[in-house]
């Protein structure tokens, strides 16, 4: 009797442990394992991207820009030499002194894009003066009557041409597939214009123009 129980109690043991056992076998465990990428691109010294005024087609020139002069009959146009900036990122000093409606004076210079990648044009943005909100302002002379030089101011204007196919006199965005190539050059007109069926003040005034922006970009 004594032997029977403790076989009974031996496989009791022995069942329990086949448990356990079955239970450590099927027990789980995860890990998971994490992957992150990373990369750095840094721009070789040669890819600066850099567009410039330039007075040259094949290669960045600063200097004068002599422009050409559209006179009415038997008028004459004082004309104001232009230079570009030694950065070539500016043209300063565009100007005429007009003495008739009819007369204007066109500066022809390119954009010359000296890095390794392609330049887009993304816009022409004609800058106000200040905070006036103007993008012209004309301003009378001693004893000129403001109000015929309002009138005179309205005929006064700039267009800015762009290769061969962007020409403008008000700002214009969103220009599409418009690319200058590496290494190459685009022609660029700035013409300052007194319409010939402009009004006329009773005197001298002088004329301001806000900047004029080419916003470049190596994505269109």
């Amino acid at each position: 009797m004594q032997k029977d129980r403790s076989s009974r109690v031996m496989a009791l043991v022995a069942l329990l442990v086949a448990v356990v056992g079955l239970s450590l076998g099927f027990a789980a465990y995860s890990q998971n394992l994490t992957i992150r990428p990373y990369a750095k691109v840094g721009r070789d010294a040669d890819t600066n991207f850099k567009v410039q005024f330039s007075k040259s087609p094949t290669s960045f020139v600063p200097g004068p820009i002599e422009p050409t002069e559209s006179k009415s009959v038997g008028g004459a146009t004082s004309i104001e030499y232009t230079e570009i900036v030694s950065s070539g990122k500016t043209i300063s000093d565009l100007g005429a002194t007009f003495t008739r409606p009819g007369q204007s004076v066109t500066y022809d210079v390119y954009s010359y894009n000296s890095s390794t990648l392609p330049a887009y044009l993304n816009a022409v943005v004609f800058n106000e003066i200040g905070s006036t909100g103007k993008i012209v302002q004309c301003t009378p002379g001693t004893g000129t009557n403001p109000e015929y030089v309002a009138a005179a101011c309205e005929s006064l204007n700039v267009t800015v041409t762009v290769g061969s196919d962007v020409s403008t006199s008000t700002s214009v965005s969103g220009i599409n597939n418009h690319v200058l190539a590496s290494q190459a050059s685009e022609p660029v007109s700035i013409k300052i214009e007194y319409a010939a069926d402009g009004a006329v003040a009773d005197g001298d005034f002088t004329v301001s123009f806000g900047d004029i922006s080419l916003e470049y970009s190596t994505q269109d």
